[in-house]
């Protein structure tokens, strides 16, 4: 249960989440990705029926994605050739790397193979498979051609059949039969963020009207949908398939083909705008290339993006490694033991352990001394195996991190040639123990970048007694689900806010907070629950709790569910 909370805490709880909002120092800049729609409206077809509102789906749907920021081209498309040399090349001209493209298509369509197609006006009723590359435009090439502009996100709306009444495919080899598919492969994809919102399912029609001042279910849907405020566009086309599957009594059904990564608003509220500024504070201040590289690709669309690839451009190697002085595991393990813990640091001054553990828990194949949690911290001092029990803790931790800057030598000597220069705050990967000279023992060990061999750090400072760490005594555990609304790879604000405003109302001091996150088979859930994490430590720092004073279990295995938990520890 909270400690209780003094009057004045709701003013205290907004303080609060103005102070986690807080612009930090550097990498800030917001650079608004462009926006650029090509919208076709294909009504008046030479042999083909006629769409009379098709005219007016385009003419909507350009009006909508105007008052949405976007850069509107329109259009019909005629024939391939007219659309290639000129309505084509005018539109993507515009995209620039990192922008938002948008293209909407009313009119005739078909599926073919691998293919999707849609129709120029002056697509006859039969067309040889030979010939098909010439008349109708493939959504694959063209995904392909907009794609090599790298825009962040491409993003394809087809208000068409994917089958066309009276319209053959014919093969001239052998008269009367109609090839399944056609003999050349599907162009290579682009390798950009891409999505096509389809408005039925392959080889189905899509309702349109004969009236020309109305505009088809599909387009109904999008207008309706894709302009709310408070969902982004995955989770509004999911409203626009029930409502067209419900509209035509199922005989329609629109899908979603997603070969991205990210998402977007097409209006989004200065709420939502001032989340993904969080995400992105949260997500910097860590400073590991892995964590931003995913902001860059998940949140590719967003105004901040622009500033990640930047960061990654001008940080090319692995950056500092957050650092504990005590093992995150033997944190959370000390949260079922006696009331008041003492934990001590790795009996190596100069090195410490990774801030966040992640992979199998070591817990598990180690002792209580191993990780740092004596019977006495005497006799930690005096006990002549605290480097071999150090080596197997830090083995078990996936590594080590330097506090302190050390030169790499070649061989195991003072004297030896110094190959390679380690600031502190670099990970490393323990190979061995060498033997002791003179001087004391060696870790021999591999820093990032190296592909092979070793290099050897002098551990003369691991006779010195270590710095007793008091954790304190247990005083609560809370979790913070992921946001509710907006951007759900946040975690909520109010319950970190609420248990330090809690306890510090309380007069407890808070002397130690770990953090962990469940286990889950899902990439981009695993992904999620990661950036959560890092909210989360950033939400403690901008609250006073200094950095070395949080560390965090990944993958916990007695813990469920997609939050964060936080464990306080102190008196």
């Amino acid at each position: 249960m909270l400690p209780a909370v003094r009057r004045g805490t709701a003013a205290v709880l907004l303080a609060f989440a103005g102070l986690a909002c807080a612009q930090p120092q550097g990498d800030m800049v917001e650079a608004e990705p462009g926006r650029h729609a090509l919208v076709i409206g294909n009504a008046v077809y030479s042999q083909l029926a006629q769409l009379p509102s098709a005219a007016e789906d385009a003419r909507r749907m350009a009006l909508t994605l105007k008052s949405a920021g976007f850069q509107v081209t329109e259009g019909t498309i005629t024939t391939l050739a007219d659309f290639e040399d000129t309505l084509l090349p005018a539109f993507r001209s515009k995209i620039r790397p990192g922008d938002l493209a948008v293209v909407y298509f009313s009119g005739h369509g078909f599926s073919y193979g691998p293919y999707n197609y849609i129709v120029p006006l002056a697509t006859p009723l039969v067309v040889r498979e030979s010939e098909l590359s010439r008349v109708a435009i493939s959504l694959e090439t063209l995904e392909y051609a907009l794609g090599r502009r790298d825009p962040a996100l491409l993003v394809f709306l087809v208000d068409a059949c994917r089958a066309i009444a009276g319209f053959v495919v014919s093969d001239p080899r052998i008269p009367g039969t109609v090839p399944k598919g056609p003999a050349e492969a599907s162009p290579p994809g682009s390798g950009v963020n891409y999505m096509i919102g389809f408005a039925t399912r392959p080889g189905t029609p899509a309702l349109g009207f004969t009236a020309t001042n109305v505009t088809s279910p599909f387009t109904s849907g999008l207008l309706a949908h894709l302009t709310r405020e408070d969902r982004s566009f995955k989770m509004s086309f999911t409203d626009v398939i029930t409502e067209v599957r419900v509209k035509t009594g199922n005989v329609q059904q629109p899908g979603l083909v997603d070969y991205s990564s990210t998402d977007f608003y097409l209006r989004p509220t200065p709420a939502v705008l001032g989340q993904e500024r969080e995400l992105w504070a949260s997500t910097l201040e860590t400073r590991d290339r892995e964590r931003i590289y995913w902001f860059s690709m998940r949140y590719a669309a967003s105004r901040y993006a622009h500033a990640a690839r930047e960061w990654l451009r001008r940080n090319p190697a692995p950056a500092m490694a957050l650092s504990s002085a005590v093992s995150p595991v033997a944190v959370e393990r000390s949260w079922t033991t006696v009331a008041a813990v003492k934990l001590i640091e790795p009996p190596l001054p100069g090195f410490g352990f990774p801030a966040l553990q992640s992979g199998h828990d070591p817990s598990a194949d180690l002792p209580d001394d191993a990780l740092g949690i004596p019977a006495a911290a005497a006799a930690m001092a005096d006990d002549p195996d605290k480097l071999r029990r150090a080596l197997l803790a830090f083995r078990a931790h996936g590594g080590a991190v330097t506090t302190a800057a050390y030169i790499g030598r070649a061989t195991p000597a003072g004297d030896a040639l110094g190959v390679r220069e380690i600031p502190a705050g670099t990970r490393l990967q323990i190979v061995d123990e060498a033997a002791a000279d003179r001087e004391g023992h060696w870790l021999g060990v591999r820093t990032p970048g190296m592909a092979a061999g070793r290099v050897y750090l002098s551990a003369a400072a691991a006779a010195l007694a270590p710095k007793p760490v008091r954790l304190g005594k247990p005083l609560l555990e809370v979790t913070a689900p992921p946001r509710s609304t907006g951007v759900t790879d946040l975690a909520e604000a109010s319950v970190v806010a609420a248990a330090v405003i809690g306890l510090r109302s309380s007069n407890q001091r808070i002397a130690w907070v770990s953090l962990a996150t469940a286990d889950t088979a899902d990439p981009k859930e695993a992904g999620s629950r990661a950036a959560r994490l890092a909210h989360v430590r950033y939400l403690l720092r901008q609250h006073g709790i200094p950095s070395e004073r949080i560390t965090a279990v990944s993958q916990a295995r007695d813990h469920q569910g997609a939050g964060v938990r936080l464990r306080f520890f102190g008196g």
